[in-house]
This record gives structure tokens, C-alpha cells and sequence, in this order.
């Protein structure tokens, strides 16, 4: 397999940032968007903002970094790490560049500032042995190698050195990507891999002295992919999920019948929390989506799309678990967001839901002042986006509390996010901020 078997299920998606305009009231709420990355060439297989259960956007106090994809599956896709200053929009730079990519990168920044990059190492078609990224990462006999490196260094106006970084080699072995990535509130960071037989290996790191591999996650012959991490911002790591979709290989490559969450500590094991199979004989019948913690501590949500039968015209159910994970799910009905949606909660406990439009310069932003029993929706414009280009927006992948908690705020939904020209030809990439209060 070239590439991905599920790589086209990532092409309808959107995402952006932080801080970047004052609260406004909701009559004038707008997504307030800058432009990251503009791709000379653009690519039709799968757009920069594909997968947005992986996190492409994180910061800290200093600068802001975001990673773009140009993905055509071909020899030459390759990403660059983008920064500018975090209070000045609109200047970003290219930081770093990976070449001969296998799928799309995803970064964190933990909760001392440093930033976890992972990626997969692909040799070409030639076969010939390649650098995928300066300093030695490269295939080393392998047709498709994992990496995680971890930059700490910095320059005299606190922007991250990527000349030098740690890699432990933590996995060295045939991998076949879909990657999922987080980081937890004491500073270790987590992610797991597709290994060469599609059981999906764990591994966390916390520094050079302290890190590891858990027990593996298997439902062979199905496999378990586009994984959203997340780690309880109150427990940390000892209270982790990874809510992933399950894909049946033998089928279509959009088929999901289920959707699996696993829950427990990130350092030991995690074990199976819920099994959610779909309810309607649709190929995407079970999606995870997100994963949300409320504010107060109390709390999680399981966000999944799972189409209900006609004619109830749902498609997007939310699941409660108490802040333990022991409780019996509450399972509400949100309403039609459709695929990749996100979800936040405000500090006062509001319920915002984020997903694509279908199209236009819009994005659709829904609220719930009841825990998520009743919704209220709207169209939200998107302000600042060059004019005559893209079409379309998509693939919001929002900054999370288990992303990037240094820039994280209950009140700003900020998120990456990519447009195409309505013919499929993706080049551009983006920031988003809404203020929600």
C-alpha cells in the first residue's frame, strides 16, 4: 500500500489560534482568520488539514508553530514547520522543512515548552535510502519509519532551535502511520503508531530518563485508526483516552462500523472503555470525532458521528462519563454537524460545536447552554482570507488543553484549518479564532 488505505476519508475538514482579537457578543461572533502557508504547487490527494484528530497547531507563551502538508502521494510531499511571534498575526515564517513524508505530521508543546513533533519517514519509489529531516532521520532499510523528536532549544528571541533536538528511537521497526498525539499536564507527552501488522502501539515520554511502551491495542483483522489522545487536564496522564475509529480493511475505505475508547493511564496500560457500534447501514457509521473536558473538573465527552436511521436526521451523538471514567455514558443526540466536528466548553459551561459549511466563507458553530441537550446553530463568517482563492474551508484542528495547554483557553475556540479551490486543489492553510465569550 503507497500511502494510506483511508487517506481520502480525511478531505472534508478545517482549523486555527489564540488570543488574537477581544471577546465579542454572539450577534458578532466571526472566525478571525490569518493565513499560515500558501502552497506554490497545491495537492489534490489529501489536504494540509487532513485528519484533524491529529494536532497541528501549538504554541507557548513566545511563538506559535504550525505544521502544513503538501500530500499528493507522491515522492515529493514534504512538510514545513511554520512560526511567527505569537503577538504579531500574519508573520509567519518556515522554521523547518521534512521531506519524502509518508502522511501528515503532528506537534504538541508540552507544559515546559517543548515541542514533540512526530512523523513517518517514507522511502521512495526508487527505493534509495533517504533524509527525511537534517541530523540523521532517515529510512535505515525500512520502508516507512516512525519518529518523534522533541525540540527544546532556543534562540536569543525565544524561538525554537530545530538544528538541534532528542530522538530515543522509540520505535525502529516497520510502521504503517496514522499517528495520534498528546501531552498531559505533567509534562509527559503520549502518542501511538499503526505498526507493520496494524496493531496500534503506545509509547509515551516524559524526558531522557523517562519514557516507554505499553501494551498494544489490537481488534484484528480491523484496525484502529485516526485516534484523537486526550489526557484529563486535572488527573493528567494517570487518566488518559484514546478514542480511535475502526476500520474494516476487507470493506471500503470508508467503511467504520465501530468506534472503540480506551481510558486509564497513559504510563501503565489502557484498557477498553466503550465499544460504540453504528446504528444505520451507512459505510461511515461510527467516526470518533473529539474528546472534552469540562472546565470544572467534573466531566468528559466522547463526541461521535454516528448517522441515525431516517428519518431522525442525526448524525452526531454525545457521550457523558463522570470525571473518573466509571459512570455509565449519557447519550445525547446533538443534531446533523456532520463528520470531523469539534467540540469546547466554555468556562461558564457552555457547549460549542465546531464543523465545516458546505460551503463558502463560512464555518457553522453551534451552542448548547444545557449540558447538550438542545442546540442552537449558525453560520459564522471567516474574516481575513485572501480574496479570489479558496472555495471552500475545512479540517478544523483546534488547539486543545491536551495539545498545547500553554496557550489553551476555555473561551477561544483556536483551531488550523485548510481551504481548496472548489476543484479539489488544496494550497493553502490557516489560523482560526473565535471568541466565544
Amino acid at each position: 500500500m503507497r500511502r494510506s488505505t483511508a487517506m481520502w476519508l480525511g478531505l472534508l475538514i478545517v482549523l486555527p489560534l489564540i488570543g488574537l482579537v477581544p471577546a465579542r457578543g454572539c450577534a458578532q461572533r466571526v472566525v478571525h482568520a490569518e493565513l499560515i502557508y500558501r502552497d506554490p504547487i497545491g495537492a489534490r490527494q489529501a489536504p494540509p488539514s487532513w485528519n484533524p484528530n491529529l494536532p497541528k497547531l501549538a504554541g507557548d507563551g513566545t511563538f506559535l508553530y504550525a505544521v502544513h502538508t503538501h500530500f499528493d502521494s507522491r515522492d515529493g510531499d514534504y512538510a514545513v514547520v511554520m512560526q511567527r511571534p505569537r503577538g504579531i498575526p500574519g508573520a509567519w515564517t518556515i522554521a523547518a522543512t521534512l521531506r519524502h513524508i509518508h502522511q501528515h505530521p503532528g506537534i504538541v508543546m508540552d507544559t515546559v515548552g517543548r515541542l514533540h513533533l512526530v512523523f513517518t519517514c517514507q522511502k521512495p519509489s526508487s527505493g534509495v535510502e533517504v533524509e527525511c529531516f537534517p541530523g540523521g532521520v532517515r529510512t535505515y532499510g525500512l520502508q516507512r519509519r516512525f519518529y518523534h523528536l522533541v525540540f527544546s532549544g532556543r534562540h536569543p528571541n525565544g524561538s525554537l532551535r530545530f538544528d538541534t533536538y532528542a530522538n530515543y528511537s522509540e520505535w525502529n521497526t516497520l510502521t504503517n502511520g496514522y499517528l495520534g498525539l498528546a501531552t498531559a499536564s505533567d509534562g509527559t507527552t503520549w502518542w501511538s503508531l499503526a505498526d507493520g501488522s496494524w496493531q496500534r502501539q503506545l509509547q509515551w515520554w516524559k524526558n531522557g530518563a523517562e519514557y516507554g511502551t505499553l501494551p498494544p491495542l489490537s481488534v484484528l483483522p480491523f484496525y484502529l485508526l485516526y485516534p484523537v489522545h486526550a489526557s484529563d487536564p486535572v488527573q493528567g496522564i494517570d487518566k488518559s483516552i484514546l478514542f480511535a475509529s475502526v476500520y474494516a480493511p476487507s470493506s471500503s475505505n470508508t467503511t467504520y462500523p465501530i468506534a472503540m475508547a480506551y481510558a486509564d493511564s497513559a504510563r501503565i496500560a489502557l484498557l477498553p472503555l466503550t465499544r460504540v457500534p453504528g446504528v444505520r447501514p451507512d459505510p461511515l457509521r461510527a467516526y470518533a470525532d473529539d474528546v472534552a473536558y469540562h472546565p470544572n473538573g467534573t466531566s468528559t465527552y466522547l463526541l461521535l458521528y454516528r448517522p441515525h436511521p431516517l428519518p431522525s436526521n442525526v448524525t452526531t451523538d454525545l457521550a457523558l462519563y463522570d470525571a473518573n471514567l466509571t459512570a455509565w455514558p449519557v447519550i445525547s443526540s446533538v443534531g446533523t454537524p456532520g463528520v470531523y466536528a469539534k467540540l469546547q466548553i466554555a468556562r461558564d459551561g457552555t457547549f460549542f460545536l465546531l464543523a465545516a459549511a458546505s460551503s463558502g466563507p463560512w464555518v457553522t458553530l453551534g451552542s448548547s447552554t444545557n449540558g447538550g441537550a438542545t442546540w442552537t446553530w449558525q453560520n459564522i463568517t471567516i474574516q481575513g482570507l485572501p480574496v479570489n482563492e479558496d472555495q471552500r474551508y475545512y479540517g478544523m484542528t483546534p488547539v486543545k488543553p491536551y495539545t498545547s495547554p500553554l496557550i489553551y483557553e476555555h473561551d477561544r475556540f483556536v483551531f488550523f484549518f485548510s481551504g481548496d479551490d472548489g476543484t479539489g486543489l488544496a494550497r493553502h492553510s490557516y489560523l482560526g479564532s473565535i471568541a466565544l465569550r
